[in-house]
C-alpha cells in the first residue's frame, strides 16, 4: 500500500482572476461594499491584478458561500450567471461561439475551460438511444471538498452559465428536457424553474443539464470557420501556457530540493535564492493553495522515500541527505508524513520497487 505523503490532501488548481473578480464586482452592485470585506475575510493573499494572474479554484466556492451570507441574496449563482456578460470567458466563447454546431460548442467550451477554471471539468456524455445528451459539470480537487453551500452555489452558477451561453449562442429560448442538481432544493426553487423551464432532479450525484440531441445538432448562425480557426490557435497557445506555466510552488521546490543536503533550508534563504522577499514568497504560494512549510514537507518526503527504496542507503544517510540531523526528528516527521516509521516502510515495498512513490500533492507542476 503506498504511503499517504505529507498532509495528502485533493490536488490544487487554480482558476483566472477574472472569475474571482466577478463575483466581486456582482456582490458590490447587490450590497456596497461587499467586495473589500470579501477581499479581506476570503481572498487575502490572493493575487489578483494583471491579465494572467490565477487564484486557487477552491476559493471560489468559499467566495460564492461568504457572498450569499453578505448579500443575502440565496439565488446568488443564478443572479451572477444572468448578469454576466458571456464576453467574459475571453477565448472560449469566441472558441465555442464560431462552432459550427451547439454540440461543438459544448465540446470546445469542455476543451477550454480550464483557461477560465481548473477546478471545474466539462463533460459531454451522449445516451444515443434516447438520443438525449449530459452537459456534466464535475468539480476536482479541493474544489469537490468545498463546503456545501459553496458547492451548490457554484454548480448552479455554472449549470446556468451553460445553459445561457447556449441561448447565446443560438439566439433562441433553448431549453433541456431534465436539470439535474447536486444539492437539496432550496426553501423557494421559482428562481430554478424560472431559468432553466424544465423539471429539475435535485440531490443528483452531479449537476448536469440533459438536452435532446435535435438541440445540440442545430447549426449556429455565427459559424465562421476562418475566425474559429484563429480563435482556436490562440485557445491552444494559452492551453500549452498554462500547461507549461512555471508556479511559484515548482520554484520553490527546485531551490529546496538543491538546498537540503546542507540542512533544513529556511524560507527566508529559498526566497533569496528566487530574488524575492519572504513576505512575497508565502504570498504567492498562499495564492496557490500552499504554503512553505507544506512545499518543504513535500520535497522531503518525495525524497526521502526514494531514498529508502535504495536498500544500500541507511536510514542515518536518508535522513541527512533530506535535511535531517537529528535521526529521532527525521523518524516523528516521516511517521507524519505516511503513517509509518521509516523502517517500516521501507519493509513494506514490493522486492525490486525503486520508484519513487508520488503523495497526492507532490506534482510540481499542474497541468489541466
Amino acid at each position: 500500500m503506498p504511503p499517504r505523503g505529507p498532509h495528502v490532501s485533493a490536488p490544487s488548481h487554480s482558476a483566472a482572476a477574472g472569475s474571482f473578480l466577478s463575483i466581486l464586482v456582482f456582490s458590490d452592485e447587490l450590497a456596497p461594499g461587499a467586495a473589500s470585506r470579501l477581499r479581506a475575510e476570503v481572498l487575502a493573499g490572493v493575487p489578483l491584478d494583471g491579465v494572467d494572474a490565477r487564484g486557487p479554484a477552491e476559493k471560489l466556492p468559499e467566495l460564492l458561500r461568504a457572498a450569499v451570507e453578505l448579500t443575502r441574496v440565496d439565488d446568488f449563482g443564478l443572479r451572477l450567471a444572468k448578469a454576466a456578460d458571456p464576453r467574459r470567458f475571453g477565448v472560449v466563447t469566441y472558441a465555442a461561439s464560431t462552432s459550427p454546431t451547439l454540440r461543438a460548442a459544448y465540446e470546445r467550451t469542455a476543451r477550454y475551460l480550464v483557461l477560465w477554471n481548473e477546478g471545474v471539468r466539462l463533460e459531454l456524455e451522449r445516451d444515443r438511444a434516447a438520443r438525449l445528451t449530459s452537459i456534466v459539470l464535475r468539480p476536482q480537487g479541493k474544489t469537490a471538498m468545498a463546503a456545501p453551500e459553496g458547492r451548490r452555489q457554484l454548480a448552479e452558477l455554472g449549470s446556468a452559465t451553460m445553459l445561457l451561453l447556449g441561448r447565446s449562442f443560438t439566439g433562441a429560448p433553448i431549453s433541456p428536457v431534465r436539470v439535474e442538481l447536486a444539492s437539496s432544493a432550496p426553501a423557494d426553487v421559482r428562481p430554478h424553474q424560472r431559468l432553466f423551464a424544465a423539471p429539475i432532479a435535485w440531490n443528483a450525484p452531479v449537476p448536469r443539464l440533459i438536452f435532446d440531441d435535435a438541440v445540440l445538432d442545430q447549426p449556429l448562425p455565427q459559424h465562421d470557420a476562418v475566425l474559429q480557426e484563429l480563435v482556436s490557435r490562440s485557445a491552444e497557445a494559452l492551453l500549452a501556457a498554462l500547461a507549461t506555466r512555471e508556479t511559484w510552488c515548482a520554484r520553490t521546490r527546485e531551490v529546496i530540493a538543491a538546498l537540503l543536503r546542507d540542512g533544513s533550508p529556511d524560507v527566508a534563504r529559498v526566497a533569496k535564492s528566487l530574488g524575492t522577499s519572504r513576505r512575497t514568497l508565502q504570498r504567492r504560494l498562499t495564492g496557490e493553495g500552499q504554503t512553505f512549510e507544506s512545499v518543504l514537507d513535500q520535497v522531503r518526503y518525495e525524497m526521502a522515500a526514494g531514498f529508502l527504496a535504495d536498500e544500500q542507503r541507511s536510514i542515518a544517510d536518508v535522513a541527512w541527505l533530506v535535511g535531517f540531523r537529528e535521526l529521532s526528528a527525521f523518524y516523528r516527521a516521516f511517521r507524519r508524513w505516511s503513517g509509518r516509521t521509516p523502517a517500516e516502510y521501507r519493509a513494506s515495498l514490493a522486492p525490486g520497487a525503486t520508484t519513487q512513490p508520488r503523495p497526492d500533492k507532490a506534482p510540481a507542476r499542474r497541468v489541466p
